[in-house]
């Protein structure tokens, strides 16, 4: 078994979160966090993600492997987004003494219901980190979950599909 923590993990629905600015593409970025002893034995390996996520090299639909790398400083992949959660929290693992690689997807802007599972390749065989019944699902759903609004009226925010959602919201009424 490997050490690490994913993120999405698997067996969880991810929701993406759809721009609400009008922008075509939303990103997609899985991460995996490992210690240096568990990166020191996976030498040689790739860890990977295996979805019908489109990506540069496969279409809609098509299953592939996306691999974990790097982050990118140019691009500043360095935390997730376009998921509306945070995964495991690393703090009570040592986060600092963790290292953190990333695979990125840059997905149209749509609905869409995405599987994915983790594997790792090695020169020789996979080893695959789910099952069946237990891999991941990206869900984008057709609206945002939280519209923004800058009407007069006073109101903050609107929801628009069922979540569970906690925050505060007020009307300022000059009194």
């Amino acid at each position: 078994m490997v050490d690490a923590v994913f993120y999405p993990s698997l067996g969880q629905v991810a929701n993406g979160v759809l721009p609400g600015n009008g922008q075509d593409n939303l990103k997609l970025v899985f991460s995996v966090s490992l210690r240096p002893s568990e990166l020191a034995r996976l030498a040689g390996a790739v860890i990977e993600v295996w979805s019908n996520i489109p990506a540069h090299d496969k279409g809609v639909g098509e299953w592939g492997a996306t691999p974990f790398e790097e982050p990118d400083e140019a691009t500043g992949a360095t935390r997730l987004s376009g998921f509306d959660c945070i995964g495991e929290s690393l703090s009570s693992q040592g986060e600092a003494s963790l290292k953190r690689l990333f695979a990125t997807f840059t997905i149209p802007a749509r609905p869409a219901d995405y599987t994915f599972t983790y594997r790792i390749r090695y020169p020789d065989y996979y080893q695959w980190l789910g099952q069946n019944w237990n891999n991941g699902t990206v869900v984008i759903p057709s609206t945002p979950a939280f519209v923004r609004t800058h009407e007069p009226t006073g109101v903050a925010g609107v929801l628009s599909t069922d979540v569970t959602w906690k925050g505060w919201a007020w009307k300022d009424d000059n009194s």
